[in-house]
């Protein structure tokens, strides 16, 4: 039932991210991660550590490929302009995080 659970969750945090780019997608990660850290989560201190460094790396990856002309997001101005990324990105490297754990578990060994 967790896993159906996260899986909702997860679907529901791409589809706002898609429809909804911008602070609103931001916040609803936000809230879909603290949803997940409280009802879905086995070892919610362990999760978050996970999910923290996945954000991290993941971030840090879309930066790069966004200095090196792989990424780029027209209409964002001010700090996207100088090499960061939108915060719903950010929040979606979060959202995908939970997943790992539950309703992609299947991928373990790959």
């Amino acid at each position: 039932m967790r896993s159906l659970a996260n899986f909702i969750l997860f679907q529901i945090g791409w589809f706002v991210a898609v429809l909804y780019p911008g602070q609103q997608a931001a916040l609803a990660g936000l809230a879909i991660v603290a949803a997940h850290l409280v009802f879905i989560s086995g070892f919610a201190q362990r999760e978050f550590r996970f999910i923290l460094m996945a954000t991290v790396l993941g971030s840090v990856l879309d930066v790069f490929h966004q200095n090196m002309g792989v990424l780029s997001f027209p209409g964002y101005e001010g700090a996207f302009a100088s090499g960061m990324i939108p915060a719903w990105l950010i929040m979606l490297w979060a959202v995908f995080a939970t997943a790992v754990n539950h309703c992609l578990y299947w991928m373990r060994h790959y």
